[in-house]
């Protein structure tokens, strides 16, 4: 809960500076459940439904910007977006090059392969 609530006062903070101008999200709609394009062709998933509850507790318009996986962070330097929402390892690359908030959901990779595949 803790954390929840630095989340929100991280975007209260950004919703502030923003002022009346809509706030753009930036997110990558392919990894469910935390974000994809549902049958209704929106973009949802838990990070969409953290935004939108954010944005009501603290009164701000959004945007949700679809892009790249791989285009996120550039997006946010070059000031094309205002936030990312999408499910992204703080990496120490990543953490040299963007703020990170505080995790909110920790997922564990587990990698499959066939018994008699010798690969590393």
């Amino acid at each position: 809960m803790k954390i929840f609530f630095k989340l929100i006062f991280s975007v209260a903070l950004l919703a502030t500076l923003a002022l009346s101008q809509t706030i753009k999200v930036g997110t990558n709609a392919t990894y469910p459940p935390f974000e994809f394009i549902d049958e209704q062709n929106k973009i949802s998933g838990f990070d969409m439904d953290l935004i939108d509850e954010i944005s009501k507790i603290v009164g701000f318009k959004y945007e949700i910007v679809n892009l790249a996986f791989d285009g996120l962070i550039p997006a946010l330097k070059a000031g094309k977006i205002d936030i990312i929402a999408s499910a992204m390892s703080a990496t120490p690359v990543r953490e040299k090059a963007v703020d990170f908030s505080k995790p909110y959901y920790n997922t564990m990779n587990l990698f499959i392969k066939r018994a008699d595949n010798s690969d590393l």
